[in-house]
């Protein structure tokens, strides 16, 4: 779909094109009928007219709020609760009225009251909890807030929707405080202990119905920090809360190697939520390399959490491996199907980021966390190998942007292999003069090696082209 800065550059050039009589009259009524030049004013009036209408209904809601506010506490509750489901009802009824216009600009007010409707559900929830006296964390209300923004994304398979209760489900999970909730045999307990696998197979599906590669990013992101930080009572699962999900999301795919085994035709199909896991994969394993880079993060057995060693209920137990063995499976089935795909192209990857060099780094970040927890503590070896991988990745991530010109691969591989350098000279106790001359060799050398680049990306455009 064309933007509407792109529109208004085409009308000026075509209009330029015009006069100079490089197109004629024909091919320029046919370009304008195609991009609507004409409605370019009426979208721009209709742009401001949404934004007054934004700030009156803002203005709007808060005088009910405060209107509401000053003669709450003299309504029954009878009345109260009335008041909120009418304003939810109607808040939401109205958007889904506006949102099947056939008109753009009616579509947007309809998804903005929507979005007003999720609003008004965690505002409903929290002012019903406090008239019934219901007590609770703050993050129990966000994650029921959360769950049911997600439940009207599912209806309307909205995107909008989806990416907002995410981010409510999230922050329900990062304000309940996951490690001190090992021994909370609540059902927010059991929710909590099985949060990874819920947000695998329970929004996965929301994924394909809104048709958005954003909500399918967040989920990706969600599920490899609550992999992460999901609490379990045993010293492996740091080995396995590092290791399984990056190896699931770099593996993922719509369209496995074995399903044409149950189908008749085996046409190739284009996935395009692939390749968002693998950078979700390729930045998961980064930022935790430059964490584990650290020296104090090994010192003492530092990595081994106290609070794994606690002790949790046998149900817990069996509940927690079973997520665990659950994504082991899908693993597994992913790892083989990408191998029999690469056994039946036998092509060798051109890029050095694939998949030979993500499992090695797997498997040797499951090798040094095995050894370090249940074997001897590492705390020279390991902080020395992680540098060792980190620079390997991010000298892989320059290669292959300028390989395939890709500024974000080139520039993230830059800014990782800078970070490395400086967080050592400031990690340890070295003289200030050295530092000064790090910074300014770091400085100097980004400011080479972008301008380089650039100008990489400038020659080779038009053989690309050609």
């Amino acid at each position: 779909m064309s933007t509407e800065k792109f529109r208004h550059q085409l009308r000026q050039e075509s209009q330029t094109w015009l006069q100079e009589g490089l197109i004629d009259t024909r091919f320029h009524q046919l370009l304008t009928e195609r991009y609507q030049f004409n409605e370019l004013e009426g979208d721009a009036n209709n742009r401001f007219l949404s934004i007054l209408i934004g700030l009156g209904g803002v203005l709007l809601g808060l005088g009910v709020l405060t209107f509401v506010a000053a003669n709450w506490q003299g309504w029954s509750r009878l009345l109260r609760v009335l008041l909120l489901f009418s304003l939810f009802v109607g808040v939401n009824v109205s958007g889904f009225y506006l949102w099947r216009s056939p008109k753009r600009i009616v579509r947007r007010y309809g998804l903005g009251l929507l979005l007003l409707g999720g609003v008004v559900l965690g505002a409903n929830l929290g002012l019903l909890s406090q008239m019934y006296h219901q007590s609770g964390s703050i993050a129990h209300l966000f994650g029921f807030w959360g769950l049911g923004v997600l439940g009207m994304s599912y209806g309307l398979r909205l995107p909008s929707l989806g990416v907002f209760g995410l981010i409510v489900v999230n922050l329900a999970y990062w304000g309940s405080q996951p490690w001190s909730s090992i021994s909370d045999e609540s059902f927010t307990g059991w929710l909590l202990h099985g949060l990874p696998l819920l947000i695998a197979t329970g929004l996965l599906p929301l994924v394909y119905w809104c048709r958005s590669s954003t909500v399918f990013g967040l989920i990706a992101i969600t599920f490899a920090t609550t992999f992460l930080t999901t609490p379990r009572p045993v010293h492996p699962w740091l080995t396995i809360a590092i290791t399984l999900p990056p190896a699931l999301l770099w593996v993922y795919s719509s369209h496995p190697y074995w399903r044409k085994w149950f189908r008749k035709s085996s046409h190739p199909m284009a996935d395009p939520y692939q390749q968002i896991a693998r950078w979700v994969t390729i930045w998961f394993i980064c930022l935790l390399y430059y964490g584990f880079s650290f020296h104090w993060v090994w010192a003492s057995n530092g990595v081994s959490n106290p609070v794994l060693t606690e002790s949790i209920s046998p149900a817990f137990g069996v509940w927690s491996w079973f997520n665990v063995f659950i994504c082991f499976v899908f693993t597994l089935l992913g790892w083989i199907s990408l191998g029999l795909k690469h056994l039946t192209s036998r092509q060798l990857p051109v890029q050095f980021i694939n998949s030979g060099l993500i499992l090695g780094c797997l498997i040797t970040t499951a090798t040094i966390s095995v050894w370090h927890t249940t074997i001897n503590p590492l705390p020279v070896l390991a902080p020395l190998a992680f540098n060792v991988l980190l620079a390997l990745m991010a000298i892989a991530l320059i290669r292959d942007g300028l390989l395939c010109s890709e500024r974000p691969r080139f520039w993230g591989g830059m800014v990782l292999l800078i970070m490395i350098i400086l967080s050592r000279m400031v990690e340890y106790n070295t003289d200030l003069i050295l530092k000064s001359i790090v910074f300014i060799l770091c400085g100097l050398g980004m400011m080479a090696g972008g301008w380089w680049f650039e100008q990489t990306l400038i020659k080779t455009k038009p053989k690309s082209v050609s």
